[in-house]
């Protein structure tokens, strides 16, 4: 998150298009590594309903 709020950057991103390719590159980084997290949540959550519904008595 830092990355984005710091002025600092690898590429400027006044120079055109090209400084605006770091920060796509460190976005899908992010976005490719909370992937695996949000679809590990996911089964998580869905066992857990699982479980509820079997422990209420329902089958």
């Amino acid at each position: 998150l830092l990355y984005f709020i710091l002025p600092a950057d690898l590429i400027p991103d006044f120079i055109p298009l090209v400084g605006y390719l770091d920060d796509l590159a460190v976005l899908t980084t992010i976005m490719n590594s909370l992937k695996g997290e949000i679809n590990a949540y996911r089964s998580w959550k869905e066992t857990g309903k699982k479980e509820r519904f079997k422990q209420s008595g329902n089958t």
